[in-house]
């Protein structure tokens, strides 16, 4: 078997009237067979999904999405969650600001600029540091030759509207792209018929301090749950046949978005990306490409209590994450051998600042004493990797190498600025720095039988801890831990993949032995903190898909994950006991119908996950048990001519009230308390009508 098989989905949204191809690989290589042409029925298209990661998530049973607010889900993949999933934009690092994740990497950037999503699952990706269980890299779009443009308007449940327009245009040496998109959201209702505030919301409590709870004097009721626009540029350069130069823009201007479940709003939540690359072909025989490409980014995101019960004072939580990145990587085929040797260098710079009453925006030493609960904490890594892909008659070997050198700092002076009293100020001015050298790779072997392959191979990665998780301040209920040490995650992946004449079949399982998983939990009443501990992660998925003659093609997919704790110990005067892991998502399935010919495509998808008991009991932050639940999809389009098309579905027809496990996962909500969460959307109906030349 010389190539890799590679499983592509091709997905338009019905509201954002554009096409995403998520391609899907299990195992990393480079040498790649798509199914796409084969396997029609692995284009999804029309789904109402707002976000990269809804998307993602109706995609595969293996995802799930952490759910905040009315839109910018979180990432979940295997049960790993957070940094634990390396999220890339064209190859560039982002990261969330907030360290309660409500700008989760993958809401930074608008559908409408994606071509496609890459999704590598485990430890097999050694051009990106930090990738523990798998990464996600957002491809976005190219300028092409000629010009096109669309334009695109649609309406749904809640009071959704969205409005979007491209302009493209370019010839064989120069080519542009330019974009802008506003969507808006009114609070949805689950399938109880609740909105959205409810479940932070009392009728008899104005004003009361400190339970943030949403008052009741400011018609809370009547607030959008969202409210976004965005804007993105591209030019690209050829000036010769093998060489091209490429710059971008990308921004994204939120309004006030509603998180019930949290603690505060979001006020502000801007991000600005600046990407340029140059790329040379055939330089010599050592060199079929070189590519060198840079990057920066920023993110600023103010969270506030505008709209809670905390008192007199409007408590503002501010803080800007800032990354800066290089990267060069050099491709050859040398005698069979496909040879990439890379370097990568990025900086990140995160800083966070309490204010009181915002009008005036004073720096609030009596937020508990903390005027500075991240003091521009700075992470720079310097990373080396190699990797080689080689056929050898029906057996194929890929195998990767990397070496990071990383150093995470801060302002000690702001630090000091904290009140003597705050619990861990001693401990992170004892410890301000700290210094690693990991390496990590991965070795996989597939074996040709048929039209289809075996395959095996074992990954090695290293996570470092964020700076919230080793570096935060004891305040708004979080304290970081400053001992805290990487994770490190030694991975078998194993399985069988199967394709021939339309049909497919895949099966894999994998077994994670994790070595200072960083572990979050309560103590003290009052404060969240982190733990390394020991840990083991399990599971399988399974897949199959099938494209008639006739148009119509059928697919499923079950995906399941087991966690468990091994490192069972008391710590800060916690008994972490109980040695089931937290937020493990159970059973999962998706069974989907689709009909697609000449300019009438329809499909009918029906998503399911069985209820999880599996949970961590540990008295200090208690996980509760979730039911099961189910829900059909349903939708349509029509392309009247070459210009014009129409969409319209209905999701979660039979309005099924229902939630997914691990949606509160390592947040911090209303008074500390574990367990609150948003139920998903009721049913929710849209159309989209588009025109494009």
């Amino acid at each position: 078997m010389k190539k890799l098989f590679t499983l592509s989905l091709a997905l338009s949204s019905a509201l954002l009237a554009s096409e995403i191809t998520i391609e899907k690989i299990t195992v990393r290589g480079e040498s790649q067979k798509a199914l796409k042409d084969a396997l029609s029925a692995e284009e999804i298209k029309f789904t109402n999904k707002i976000d990269i990661a809804q998307i993602l998530s109706n995609s595969y049973p293996e995802i799930s999405t952490v759910r905040k607010t009315g839109a910018a889900g979180d990432i979940g993949l295997r049960g790993f969650y957070k940094d634990d999933v390396r999220v890339t934009v064209d190859g560039q690092a982002i990261h969330c600001a907030c360290p309660n994740r409500m700008d989760p990497p993958t809401y930074h950037l608008s559908a409408e600029n994606v071509e496609k999503v890459e999704l590598i699952e485990g430890p097999f990706d050694v051009a990106s540091p930090g990738a523990l269980s798998g990464s996600i890299n957002i491809v976005s779009k190219a300028p092409q030759e000629g010009v096109s443009g669309s334009l695109n308007a649609g309406y749904g449940s809640f009071d959704f509207q969205k409005f979007d327009a491209n302009l493209n245009a370019g010839n064989k040496t120069i080519k542009a792209q330019a974009g802008y998109t506003k969507e808006k959201m009114g609070q949805y209702k689950d399938g109880s018929g609740s909105e959205m505030y409810k479940v932070n919301f009392s009728p008899t409590l104005t004003n009361a301090s400190n339970n943030k709870m949403y008052r009741n004097d400011i018609n809370i009721e009547d607030k959008d749950a969202f409210d976004k626009q965005s804007y993105f540029a591209k030019l690209s350069f050829t000036p010769t046949e093998n060489q091209e130069l490429s710059v971008s823009y990308f921004a994204d201007r939120p309004d006030t978005i509603l998180y019930p479940s949290l603690g505060m709003d979001s006020f502000q939540d801007d991000t600005d990306m600046y990407a340029a690359s140059y790329k040379i072909k055939n330089l010599g025989k050592f060199s079929d490409s070189l590519e060198v490409s840079a990057y920066q980014n920023e993110v600023k995101h103010d969270m506030r209590t505008d709209f809670r019960n905390t008192g007199a004072a409007i408590l503002s939580y501010y803080v800007e994450s800032k990354t800066t990145g290089i990267k060069a990587e050099n491709t050859s085929n040398i005698a069979g051998h496909l040879i990439k040797i890379g370097a990568d260098y990025y900086e990140r710079v995160w800083d966070a600042q309490n204010f009181a009453n915002y009008a005036t925006k004073t720096l609030s030493s009596g937020a508990a004493g903390v005027p500075y609960p991240l003091a521009d904490v700075t992470t720079e890594n310097y990373g080396f990797y190699a990797k080689l892909a080689k056929s050898y008659g029906d057996i194929s070997i890929d195998a990767g190498i990397r070496y990071d050198a990383s150093e995470m700092s801060l302002d000690s002076a702001k630090v000091a600025a904290a009140g003597a009293t705050i619990m861990n100020r001693a401990a992170i001015l004892a410890n301000p720095d700290d210094k690693w050298g990991n390496m990590s790779g991965s070795l996989m072997a597939k074996y040709g039988v048929g039209s289809g392959y075996f395959y095996a191979g074992y990954g090695h990665s290293v996570r470092l801890p964020d700076g919230a998780e080793k570096y935060h301040l004891a305040v708004h209920g979080r304290e970081g831990n400053p001992n805290l040490k990487p994770t490190i995650n030694d991975e078998i992946d194993a399985g069988y993949s199967y394709a021939k004449n339309g049909a497919a079949f895949k099966l894999n399982a994998f077994y994670s032995n994790l070595k200072n998983f960083i572990y979050m939990y309560k103590y003290n009443a009052m404060y969240f903190t982190y733990e390394n501990i020991d840990a083991k992660m399990y599971g399988w998925d399974a897949s199959t898909a099938y494209a008639f003659a006739n148009g119509l093609s059928l697919e499923g997919a079950l995906a399941q994950t087991f966690g468990t704790k091994d490192s069972v110990r008391t710590t800060k005067g916690v008994a972490l006991n109980d040695t089931s892991l937290r937020n493990m998502p159970p059973l999962k399935a998706r069974v989907a119908a689709k009909y697609e010919t000449g300019k009438l495509s329809a499909q009918a998808e029906w998503i399911a996950a069985s209820g999880q008991k599996n949970i961590d009991t540990d008295g200090t932050l208690p996980e509760l048990s979730t039911a099961g639940w189910a829900v059909v999809n349903l939708k349509a389009g029509y392309a009247f001519n070459k210009n014009w098309s129409l969409w319209a579905g209905v999701d979660n027809l039979f309005d099924k009230n229902y939630y997914i496990h691990g949606s509160n996962s390592n947040m911090l909500f209303i008074s500390n308390q574990p367990n609150i969460h948003l139920n998903e959307p009721g049913r929710f109906v849209y159309a989209n009508l588009g025109y494009k030349f």
